[in-house]
């Protein structure tokens, strides 16, 4: 978060960003100079949290950004993009191509039992950029960040020996994607 907070220069170099919910808050209370707080009784209602997830990143990709991925613990992930339906994410080697601002949200797998929560967050960011730069599709990238992070969430390691490429991306046709479309 310190790049939001310390300068503006971030704008010209970044273009994905993955915060938790509370990153979320400091992005855009850094970006837009507000001191926007913890909502009150989200607790476990999955709507509110998508909800202020909206509220807070919508502006950030309708003006800075062309995707955030923001994490939800076990309530998923939710995408907010400007690229095109159905595009892979660029890389630095490609140009942004912009698209009316959607949303998706994508369930979390059932975790089993979790030995640790340490280390999850990173595994799921590693697993997405990986992914990303092998060029494969969005809900494809997603996925791979989630089983790196359910790896996480069954080790006592933070980044654990089991992650590595075919764990990660090499998810049968059993797991299908299926994002909801979350309402603007």
């Amino acid at each position: 978060m310190r790049p939001f907070q310390a300068s503006s220069k971030w704008r010209s170099a970044l273009a994905y960003a993955s915060p938790n919910l509370n990153e979320l808050r400091v992005m855009h209370n850094a970006v837009f100079g507000t001191n926007f707080q913890l909502s009150e009784g989200l607790g476990n209602d999955v709507e509110k949290i998508l909800t202020e997830s909206l509220k807070l990143g919508v502006p950030l990709v309708d003006h800075e950004l062309h995707t955030l991925v923001i994490t939800l613990g076990p309530y998923g992930v939710l995408l907010i993009t400007s690229l095109p339906e159905g595009s892979c994410f660029p890389t630095a080697k490609h140009s942004v191509p912009k698209d009316r601002i959607r949303a998706l949200h994508y369930s979390a797998p059932k975790p089993g039992k979790i030995v640790s929560v340490s280390g999850a967050g990173d595994c799921f960011a590693g697993g997405m950029i990986g992914s990303i730069l092998k060029g494969l599709h969005q809900e494809v990238c997603i996925r791979a960040g989630q089983r790196a992070a359910l790896l996480s969430l069954h080790s006592h390691l933070a980044v654990p020996t089991t992650i590595c490429p075919q764990t990660v991306s090499g998810f049968e046709e059993s797991e299908p994607i299926v994002p909801t479309a979350v309402l603007l």
